[in-house]
């Protein structure tokens, strides 16, 4: 949604209130302002899962562990290949340490870099 589509729809709604409106728009303008890049550590494969662990951590990026918020996730050198879905998590040992669960992504080891 653009600034003047949302203003567009929540202007008719506050005009009879008589009020003057101001709206920050925040994250709007800065939300896709950078990129977070971290290495994989250690790559960890049980019967049931695969983990991923980065040297990132949720202090890094807070959105997947407060909000479920999807990011992206790439290699930053794509090789192409067979995608394991995948636990991305960071190296606290805290159940919301994570950027994302069981998605599917390309196959990676250790020191792969990643942008998320």
């Amino acid at each position: 949604m653009t600034p003047v589509s949302y203003a567009a729809r929540i202007l008719p709604l506050l005009q009879p209130l008589g009020l003057k409106i101001l709206m920050e728009p925040g994250r709007f303008i800065s939300g896709n302002a950078g990129v977070l890049v971290t290495r994989v550590e250690f790559v960890k494969r049980t019967g049931k899962k695969n983990f991923v662990i980065v040297d990132a951590a949720m202090n890094d990026l807070i959105r997947p562990a407060f909000y479920d918020a999807h990011h992206e996730i790439v290699p930053l050198v794509k090789k192409g290949g067979i995608t394991l879905k995948s636990d991305v998590v960071g190296p606290i040992c805290e159940s919301g340490d994570y950027f994302c669960k069981d998605r599917p992504l390309a196959q990676v080891g250790e020191a792969t870099i990643w942008r998320c």
